[in-house]
């Protein structure tokens, strides 16, 4: 009886581990995704800012 409770413990343990796992890997997923997103719009905002600044619009030189 004892080994059968302990058993079962062990595989609630182990479920709640996995859980526990898929839960921080979905959130370090879910912060990279944001920091990356918010590198990409700085990016994008420095850019229309250097072309505002210089007065260029988004059309190449033809030369």
């Amino acid at each position: 009886m004892a080994g059968n409770q302990l058993a079962a413990l062990q595989i609630q343990e182990a479920r709640q581990l996995r859980e526990l796992i898929a839960t921080k890997v979905q959130s370090d997923l879910a912060s990279q995704e944001k920091a990356e997103k918010e590198s990409q719009m700085g990016q994008e905002n420095e850019r229309y800012m250097l072309k505002k600044k210089l007065g260029t619009n988004s059309r190449s030189d033809p030369f």
